[in-house]
C-alpha cells in the first residue's frame, strides 16, 4: 500500500514508485534455461499470526541485459488482500476508506496486494549482486511508511534460497540473513510466469495515471516487449 495523505474532504494518494532499472531487457536464454534459474534463485516468504491473510501465487517476469552478462528477475507475491488489525482511529479508518467500506485500494491499484522483490543476477556465474525491495518503517502517527531498499552483493546473504520476512500489515519485507524458524510456516510458491493477461488483470499499469488510477509497483524493464518471461514474438509490445 502506497501512503497517503488525508484532507478534510479527499483521500490524496501519492503515484507508486516504479523501481529503476537501468538495464535494457533482451533475452537470451532458452525456455528451460530461464526455468532453471527462476526456480533457483525462487525467494522463501515467512509472517507472523499478526498479518491477517497468508499470500496466495507468486507470478515472475524475467529478462537479460548487457549481453548476458546480467538476469533481471521479478517475483511478484500476491495476498489477497491488505488489512490493518490494529486498535486505534487511524487503522479503523484506513479500514473504512482504503482496505475495506470505499476499497478505493482496489480502485486505484486494481485486485489484491502485489509487492516485489528485483534480482539482478550475474551471468554465467549465477551470482546475486544487487537485491531491489520495499521495507517499512513507521512515522509518528504510527503509519506504515515505504521504504525502498538496494542491497549490493556484498551484504547478499550467503546461501538459497533467500529469506523475506513480511514486517507490515501492507506486506512490505526485511531481508533475513537467517533460515526459518522451525515450525513456523513458510511461503514458496511455484513461481507462474506474469503473462500480459494477468499483468491487466492486476492493473499493474495504467494508459493514464490519476490520483485515483496509479501504476503498482515494478521495475521499469518489465514494460519492455524484450522479454524472456512472457515470450513475445519479436517487435510485439504488450
Amino acid at each position: 500500500m502506497r501512503t497517503f495523505t488525508v484532507l478534510p474532504v479527499v483521500i490524496i494518494v501519492l503515484a507508486a514508485s516504479v523501481i529503476p532499472a537501468a538495464a535494457r531487457a533482451e533475452c537470451c536464454l532458452s525456455d528451460a534455461e530461464l526455468k532453471a534459474l527462476v526456480e533457483k534463485f525462487n525467494p522463501i516468504f515467512t509472517q507472523g499470526a499478526e498479518i491477517p491473510a497468508p499470500p496466495e501465487r507468486a507470478l515472475y517476469r524475467a529478462a537479460t541485459a548487457d549481453n548476458c552478462t546480467r538476469l533481471l528477475l521479478a517475483y511478484h507475491i500476491i495476498w489477497p488482500y491488505e488489512q490493518d488489525p490494529r486498535p486505534g482511529f487511524w487503522p479503523a479508518f484506513i479500514r473504512a476508506t482504503y482496505t475495506g467500506g470505499l476499497k478505493l485500494q482496489r480502485l486505484i491499484y486494481g485486485p489484491g496486494d502485489v509487492e516485489v522483490v528485483f534480482l539482478t543476477v550475474a551471468l554465467p556465474e549465477e551470482k546475486i549482486i544487487r537485491i531491489n525491495y520495499e521495507t517499512a518503517t513507521y512515522d509518528a502517527k504510527n503509519a506504515v511508511q515505504h521504504v525502498p531498499l538496494v542491497v549490493e552483493e556484498k551484504d547478499v546473504p550467503a546461501g538459497l534460497p533467500l529469506h523475506f520476512r513480511v514486517i507490515s500489515w501492507n506486506h512490505l519485507f526485511k531481508l533475513e540473513p537467517a533460515p526459518p524458524v522451525p515450525g513456523e510456516p513458510v511461503y514458496r510458491f511455484t513461481p507462474e510466469p506474469f503473462t500480459d493477461e494477468l499483468w491487466s488483470h492486476y492493473r499493474m499499469t495504467k494508459k493514464i495515471q490519476t490520483p485515483l488510477s496509479l501504476d503498482r509497483d515494478h521495475p521499469a524493464w518489465e514494460d519492455s516487449p524484450d522479454l524472456c518471461c512472457p515470450r513475445r514474438p519479436e517487435g510485439t509490445l504488450r
